[in-house]
């Protein structure tokens, strides 16, 4: 989007600051923290990209587009609480294995996918590309 509205440099720019927190703090926090310290550092970096969304927002409309974001956000986490619940419910449920994992995955994507869809988080135009692929 923000190389149309004539911001060519901004995402090469924000995926650059976002590769130095990224990789300043894994490096920072692993010896400490380990896998989590790595988890930490590529989440902080992400959140520069989608902080920077804001911001963009604000310099194009003039404003952040709450609303949107709350509406957006709601359904999103109604799904991935429903999606958390089928997971855990299976994961206590089964023997710890590799099945295991891949069921409560496959199982909890369905539901997430499934809720998003009947939230209506799909637009019409998302769901015709849906349409054509499954029936190819």
């Amino acid at each position: 989007m923000t190389e149309g509205l004539g911001y060519t440099n901004y995402n090469f720019s924000v995926f650059s600051i976002c590769l130095v927190v990224s990789v300043i703090l894994m490096i920072a926090l692993t010896p400490d923290y380990g896998n989590y310290g790595v988890a930490f550092g590529r989440l902080a970096g992400f959140a520069v990209i989608f902080f920077s969304i804001f911001k963009i927002e604000k310099r194009v409309f003039q404003k952040i587009q709450t609303r949107f974001w709350m509406y957006l956000i709601g359904k999103l986490v109604v799904a991935a609480f429903f999606c958390a619940i089928v997971e855990k419910i299976l994961i206590t449920n089964l023997a710890l294995n590799w099945f295991t994992l891949i069921t409560a995955t496959a199982a909890g994507g369905i539901v997430y996918c499934v809720l998003l869809f009947l939230l209506n988080f799909i637009s019409v135009e998302e769901r015709q590309l849906v349409n054509r692929l499954f029936s190819k």
